[in-house]
């Protein structure tokens, strides 16, 4: 559970009652009345699991050097089909796409495109993106422009595709 008022649940206990740590300073969640401490829920299962994600390095390396790879203005993407289980996804942002913020982001960028278009990827497929120069600008209208063709024809067996990425 997160606070509104930036409490932590391990703040909360704290914050129910009205005595200042020592140092007389008193946290985010103290200085706030008791009627704007507000509870935010997430419901719903909107995360990115753990079964959705390329995790080990040995993942990585078994779909760069044996998956197919598909070049775009923004991105290199590498697929490769493994049978069966959900599609997972890879991410690599070096630090040619910029600092740590812009890196952060095209990540965020990407995982969001996946996650909303994972139904429509096929099963049992592995992902490894990687971002290239400029991708730090792209904002998520444009990243979706950009990969949706793999909703389109991403194919674990490798056959054509019935629509091209755009040209690179």
């Amino acid at each position: 559970m997160v606070f509104a008022s930036g409490c932590s649940p391990k703040m909360a206990g704290s914050c129910s009652n009205g005595d200042a740590p020592k140092g007389g300073k008193l946290s985010p969640c103290q200085s706030l009345p008791n009627r704007f401490r507000l509870a935010v829920v997430v419901r719903g299962s909107h995360g990115f699991p753990p079964e959705a994600r390329l995790r080990r390095h040995r993942q990585f390396e078994q779909v760069r050097s044996a998956g197919r790879k598909i070049h775009t203005v923004h991105f290199i993407i590498i697929d490769l089909g493994r049978g069966s289980g959900p599609a997972r996804l890879g991410v690599t942002v070096s630090r040619k796409v910029g600092g740590a913020v812009q890196r952060n982001r095209v990540k965020r960028l990407l995982r969001e495109f996946f996650r909303r278009q994972q139904s429509q990827l096929p099963a049992g497929t592995d992902f490894s993106i990687i971002a290239k120069r400029g991708a730090s600008v792209l904002d998520y209208r444009k990243v979706c422009d950009e990969l949706n063709f793999l909703c389109i024809c991403a194919d674990p067996v490798g056959t054509s595709c019935s629509k091209n990425p755009p040209s690179a």
